[in-house]
């Protein structure tokens, strides 16, 4: 299970930074976006690191570390979770899983039901704006709050 989560987690962030990548130089990603994809991330993260503290004994032994060695043999829990404790991960997974997602897919439904590759966006649409790398290392690179705030020059 803690080699399925940690690959899955890999897959789930490249194709979160694709996406991404892929949507900001199209179109406005708007804070309200950005923060939802921030949970979308976490979540997954959260879930992973959680089976790894419960099993962290397994956890050593898929890295090759501790003193066990790594059993990948599936078998029920032995002492197994209420109906109430249940219900509230269902409830919580539901909440801060599910819907969030379910909000971005009725958004991107919404903008455009074509699987095909969108062409970047013309120079008028303004894609948002990302905090620029230098390319010099005497260059300074601003926010436009930063911006805002230096002199004339």
């Amino acid at each position: 299970m803690l080699t399925t989560a940690a690959a899955s987690l890999g897959a789930h962030e490249a194709t979160a930074i694709w996406d991404v990548t892929y949507a900001e130089s199209r179109r406005k990603v708007t804070p309200a976006e950005q923060h939802i994809h921030s949970l979308l991330e976490v979540v997954p993260l959260m879930a992973t690191a959680s089976l790894a503290a419960l099993h962290w004994d397994q956890a050593l032994a898929v890295v090759g570390r501790g003193p066990v060695k790594a059993d990948f043999k599936l078998r029920p829990e032995v002492r197994p979770l209420s109906t109430r404790t249940r219900a509230a991960v269902i409830g919580a997974v539901t909440v801060f899983g599910a819907l969030p997602y379910l909000e971005e897919l009725v958004r991107c439904l919404r903008t455009n039901r074509s699987l095909r590759s969108q062409p970047a966006a013309p120079e008028a649409s303004a894609p948002t704006p990302t905090l620029r790398v230098p390319k010099h290392s005497d260059e300074r690179a601003e926010t436009s709050v930063e911006r805002a705030h230096l002199p004339v020059r």
